[in-house]
């Protein structure tokens, strides 16, 4: 006796007609099934390497851009009042944001966070007196406030929030990037508190790593974070082939040789200011020590599964 093992794709408004959809899917040989799930549809697939790529022509067809989908078609696939189907084209890209807010409410609010921690130190770069509150160490009369004293003063969140300090825009867009490539994969395939839970996590490490090696100095941004996502995907995709959790070997291989790089001093050389390695290289190995961790969790619970169908 043989059984289907259904993978979740992308779900949608109870409104939404999938029937187009899923023929579709059927047309290129791809197995799927809705259900209701918590007052909406669930769209599953049968072949898990084969996720992602269902994920894609989902939201390619929300927005119309496949072809007999409604804004192609000039027919409208649902009521005109369901959140992803509308004849109109600027409807459709409202729906696809609305979708990956939904989707992906970690990852944007990181990026949001990091544009708006960039426009705080560029608003007074010299005196820092707008970022001065969510630096790790307060300033006082331009003299560093001891981390105890701040502590003292319940002042917890400065374990996290220098993360958001970007001292440059090209710094905070290219951190934004990865972690749009990157880290979203974790948030889509693990859900938004399970990344929350891990970003946090690496935030306050790698804040803390850097300020044992260097306090009383100025310091932040996302890289901790990035090196984290880099290290957990890294593991991850080593050990399991999740259809998400993959990503372009050559370009992990191109950030630990830009770690290198800048343990060795060789990027200081080039650049204002000096590179936060402390915070890399600790990011890094939360990311691999947590990775790691969720390759142990995920294959017993897949070994657990496969031992009760057996049971079955």
């Amino acid at each position: 006796m043989t059984m289907l093992t259904w993978y979740p794709v992308i779900r949608f408004p109870l409104t939404t007609n999938l029937k187009p959809l899923l023929e579709h899917l059927t047309s290129l040989n791809l197995s799927s099934r809705v259900t209701e799930e918590r007052g909406e549809q669930q769209l599953w697939i049968a072949e898990q390497e084969q996720v992602l790529a269902a994920a894609e022509l989902s939201t390619q067809w929300v927005a119309g851009e496949l072809p007999g989908s409604s804004a192609t078609s000039g027919s409208n696939t649902g009521p005109a009042d369901s959140e992803l189907t509308c004849t109109k084209p600027k409807h459709y890209k409202l729906a696809v944001a609305v979708h990956f807010a939904k989707r992906l409410p970690v990852t944007l609010c990181i990026i949001l966070l990091g544009l708006l921690g960039t426009a705080l130190i560029s608003a007074d770069r010299q005196q820092l007196s707008f970022a001065e509150p969510f630096l790790f160490q307060g300033l006082a009369e331009n003299y560093f406030v001891p981390l105890s004293e701040g502590l003292a003063a319940g002042e917890y969140w400065r374990f996290i929030t220098p993360t958001f300090l970007h001292f440059g825009f090209l710094h905070v867009l290219f951190n934004c990037l990865i972690l749009w490539e990157v880290g979203r994969r974790i948030e889509l395939a693990k859900g938004p508190l399970h990344y929350l839970g891990f970003i946090l996590l690496a935030s306050v490490v790698s804040n803390m790593s850097q300020y044992s090696v260097m306090n009383n100095s100025i310091f932040g941004g996302l890289s901790g974070v990035v090196y984290a996502v880099i290290g957990y995907i890294a593991v991850y995709q080593e050990f399991i082939k999740h259809p998400i959790l993959q990503f372009n070997k050559a370009t992990i291989a191109f950030f630990l040789v830009w770690l290198l790089l800048g343990v060795f001093g060789v990027i200081d050389v080039f650049i204002e200011g000096s590179i936060a390695n402390a915070a890399h290289v600790s990011g890094l190995l939360v990311g691999i020590i947590f990775g790691g961790l969720m390759v142990i969790i995920d294959k017993q619970s897949t070994s657990n599964d496969r031992n009760s169908k057996r049971e079955d």
